[in-house]
């Protein structure tokens, strides 16, 4: 009886073994990576995060977004910024060949 309680605990955690491996081959081979994606997201890191809606837009994420798709080219439409937020999106737009003011 013990004997079978090993074997069935012993092939369950080798099933789960081989799944967590075959997830961690599938997710190396099969990431997309969005270069547009990361700038939102980073640019979205320097913005204040308030999705207060004073620039127009949605949240901070939309802001993001335009400013990586060219639709915005001067970060002062976001009201809340801080300046030193504000010179860090400049220049990680500048280094990534983003327009923007």
């Amino acid at each position: 009886m013990l004997i079978n309680i090993l074997i069935s605990v012993g092939i369950l955690v080798l099933v789960a073994v081989l799944a967590a491996l075959l997830l961690a081959v599938a997710e190396h081979y099969l990431q997309v990576n969005d270069d547009n994606e990361l700038h939102v997201d980073k640019i979205e890191f320097y913005l204040p995060s308030y999705n207060c809606g004073a620039c127009g837009h949605v949240n901070c994420k939309e802001v993001a977004k335009a400013i990586v798709d060219g639709k915005i080219k001067d970060v002062s439409v976001c009201k809340v910024i801080t300046e030193d937020n504000a010179r860090l999106i400049r220049e990680y737009c500048k280094e990534n060949n983003i327009e923007i003011k």
